[in-house]
């Protein structure tokens, strides 16, 4: 049997000990980088779904500017509902 001495053995932990902080290093880069890749990803979704999306205040006036505010708007349903309240 081979004797080993006591600087091989450090060494030995040394270089398990790097080895073993590289893979954690990586690990952690792998799962930064996975997660910011989603993060960006609904954030850019969540600007085109909103951008998208029709007003919600359906002609009332909202905020503090002057806005003009559209009492009706012609179309078919109100056509008809007039015609037969007549």
């Amino acid at each position: 049997m081979r004797k080993v001495s006591f600087f091989e053995l450090s060494l030995n932990e040394n270089l398990s000990w790097e080895k073993n902080m590289k893979e954690q290093r990586r690990s952690f880069i792998k799962k930064a980088l996975g997660t910011s890749a989603v993060l960006a990803a609904t954030g850019v979704t969540a600007a085109i779904a909103s951008s998208n999306e029709k007003s919600a205040s359906n002609g009332v006036v909202v905020g503090k500017s002057p806005k003009k505010e559209i009492l009706y708007r012609q179309t078919p349903e109100w056509e008809a509902f007039y015609k037969s309240s007549n």
